[in-house]
């Protein structure tokens, strides 16, 4: 449930928004703030057990605070863990990943604006991490 507000009822180009995103007055308008776009051009790669992730930052305003990585196990999420948010830099080594595939998305924050995800623009990494078994050599068996 949100709490509306909207900046005077008689204003014919008046426009409501919810109060949790921060509304302000303006010239008798509600105006809503925007979230950033989000970053592209996510990609991925494997080394052992480390996820090494770069991607491109968003442009255009407002220009992201920060990043947030997530990572799921199913293709279009959900991605529940969150890997790290809080970054400024647009790449990241996720260290000791476990055997299994996985499904990355960055978004973008300004305060409590989050950008959105979207599979068109680049954003979502898949990696399947692996490790190489090796066997000793020589294995004498006994019966």
């Amino acid at each position: 449930m949100h709490s509306w507000v909207r900046t005077h009822e008689q204003h014919p180009v008046a426009r409501m928004c919810p109060l949790s995103q921060g509304c302000v007055l303006f010239n008798w308008r509600t105006r809503c703030p925007t979230p950033p776009n989000p970053p592209s051009g996510l990609s991925a790669s494997v080394s052992g057990s480390t996820v090494n992730l770069s991607w491109t930052a968003s442009t255009g305003t407002p220009t992201p605070t920060g990043y947030t990585v997530y990572r799921g196990t199913t293709s279009g999420g959900p991605y529940s863990t969150t890997v790290v948010s809080g970054l400024t830099a647009t790449t990241y080594a996720n260290t000791s990943v476990a055997n299994g595939t996985y499904y990355y998305v960055v978004t973008g924050f300004v305060g409590g604006l989050i950008s959105t995800i979207t599979n068109s623009g680049g954003t979502t990494a898949t990696v399947t991490c692996t490790t190489t078994c090796t066997f000793p050599t020589n294995i004498v068996t006994g019966k």
